[in-house]
C-alpha cells in the first residue's frame, strides 16, 4: 500500500519541487515544515486513501502563492520533503478558507483553492478552482471551476471538502451570485467519476460571508453541514443541515444554539462538527450571551440539540476530531497579553466521554501562533499544525501529540 502513495508523491515531484528544499526527511524534533525563507500560512491536515497523514500549506514565492504538500508514512513521526503543486499558482489564501485536498476511494487527489479576481464593483470577487491528480498519474489537471456559474464580479470562498460515502468528493462553499443585500448563499456539488464536479445545488441562504464552513460525513453515512447563518437580518448564529441521500437534497437549516449574537460584521470564526457513539458534537465561537468557544451535541436520529456548555471563554477558531473511547480532541487559538503587545497561543483539550478535560497549551508564550488544524492518527495520537510568526515571517509548524 505504501508504494501506491509514493506514486502520488512522485507525480507531485514531476509537476515541480521547490529547489530551495533539500531532500532530507523532516524529523519530528524539528517542527518547522515550511521554507523559512518564504512567507507561509494556511495549513490543512487530512489523510490519503490509504490512511497516510497529509499536510498542506500555502507559500509565497515572489508575487505568487502555491500550495505545498507533504506526507507521513510513519504515523506523523517524520514527513517527506515538501512538494509544490504548480497548477495552484496565484491562489488566494485565507486562514479560514485555506486550499484543501481530499482523496477519492479510487486514489484520485482533488485540490480545491480560491483565486481572487477583484473588480471595481467588488474587491472580494473571485473564483473557486479545482485540480485533480488521477491515481498512478503524472500530472495535475488544468484547473476548472468548482461552481457552474462563472460570472465575473462575484465573491466565492470559505469552502470545505470531504470524501463521500460512495467514494467521490463533495464540496460546499459560500457564493455571492444571488446578490443578497446582506449575506451569501451556500452551495453543494460533488464529483462524478472523471468528469469533475457537477450536480450543483443551493442548500442555504443568508449566510455570514466570511466564516469557515464545515462538511462532515457521519457513521450513518449522512452528510452534515454547519455554517454561520444570518437570522432575522442581524443575528449570526450557527446552523446545521443534513443530507440522507448522498447530497441530492438537504434538510432545512436548524439553529444549534440560540446565542442571539447580534453583530454587524463577520467574526471570521466558523464551526466544526465531530462525532462520538452518542451522536454529533458541535464546537463554535460566539459572543452571544457569553463569549468563547461553546459545545453542543445531538443524538443520531434526534432533532434536538443539548443546551450549550462553555469550553473556553478565551478561545477562537476551534477545530476538533473524534478519538477512541468517545473522547474528542479540540484545538483553538487565544490571545494573551505580553509586556509590550498581544500574542496568540495554541490550546488543546482532550474531552472525555463524561465531558471532563483540562486545557493545555502546545505553543510557548514566547511565540505568536494561531489558526490550528488537527488530525486523528491511526494509533490514537493526534497531529496538530498551525501558523507561527518566525524571524519576521509567518511559517507553518506541526507537532505530534
Amino acid at each position: 500500500m505504501k508504494h501506491q502513495f509514493y506514486l502520488f508523491m512522485i507525480a507531485l515531484l514531476l509537476v515541480g519541487c521547490d529547489e530551495n528544499y533539500s531532500n532530507e526527511i523532516f524529523e519530528i524534533k524539528s517542527t518547522l515544515i515550511s521554507n523559512k525563507s518564504n512567507h507561509s500560512d494556511a495549513s490543512f491536515l487530512t489523510e490519503d486513501y490509504n490512511g497516510y497523514p497529509v499536510l498542506t500549506w500555502v507559500e509565497k514565492e515572489g508575487k505568487d502563492n502555491y500550495l505545498y504538500c507533504s506526507a507521513s508514512f510513519d504515523t506523523g513521526e517524520t514527513f517527506s520533503p515538501p512538494l509544490k503543486i504548480a497548477t495552484t499558482k496565484g491562489l488566494s489564501s485565507h486562514h479560514e478558507s485555506m486550499p484543501k485536498v481530499a482523496f477519492k476511494s479510487n486514489g484520485t487527489a482533488v485540490v480545491v483553492f480560491q483565486k481572487r479576481i477583484p473588480t471595481p464593483e467588488n474587491q472580494y470577487a473571485g473564483v473557486l478552482l479545482y485540480t485533480q491528480l488521477l491515481k498512478d498519474g503524472n500530472r495535475w489537471s488544468t484547473p476548472a471551476y468548482l461552481h457552474a456559474d462563472s460570472s465575473k464580479g462575484i465573491g466565492r470562498s470559505f469552502f470545505d471538502i470531504v470524501q463521500l460515502p460512495n467514494g467521490e468528493v463533495g464540496a460546499i462553499w459560500l457564493d455571492g451570485r444571488n446578490n443578497y443585500k446582506n449575506g451569501s448563499s451556500l452551495y453543494f456539488a460533488k464529483t462524478n467519476a472523471e468528469n469533475g464536479f457537477d450536480s450543483e445545488i443551493q442548500i442555504g441562504e443568508k449566510t455570514c460571508q466570511c466564516c469557515r464552513t464545515d462538511i462532515y460525513v457521519d457513521e450513518q453515512k449522512n452528510i452534515n453541514v454547519a455554517f454561520r447563518g444570518i437570522i432575522n437580518d442581524s443575528i449570526r448564529d450557527i446552523v446545521h443541515l443534513v443530507s440522507t441521500d448522498l447530497g441530492n437534497s438537504f434538510s432545512s437549516p436548524t439553529v444549534i444554539s440560540d446565542d442571539n449574537w447580534v453583530i454587524n460584521g463577520c467574526p471570521h470564526s466558523g464551526p466544526v462538527i465531530t462525532e462520538t457513539s452518542k451522536g454529533l458534537d458541535f464546537f463554535w465561537f460566539t459572543r452571544g450571551e457569553g463569549e468563547g468557544v461553546f459545545h453542543t451535541s445531538k443524538a443520531h436520529n434526534d432533532g434536538s440539540y443539548k443546551s450549550r456548555d462553555l469550553m473556553n471563554p478565551h478561545a477562537r477558531h476551534p477545530q476538533a476530531v473524534s478519538l477512541p473511547n468517545d473522547e474528542i480532541a479540540i484545538v483553538w487559538d487565544e490571545s494573551f497579553k505580553t509586556n509590550s503587545s498581544y500574542c496568540n497561543r495554541i490550546g488543546l483539550l482532550i474531552k472525555s466521554k463524561d465531558g471532563e478535560g483540562v486545557p493545555t497549551y502546545i505553543t510557548p508564550d514566547s511565540v505568536d501562533a494561531s489558526y490550528p488544524v488537527i488530525l486523528e492518527l491511526s494509533n490514537g495520537n493526534v497531529l496538530v499544525s498551525w501558523t507561527q510568526k518566525q524571524t519576521g515571517k509567518s511559517q507553518v509548524f506541526f507537532k505530534l501529540i
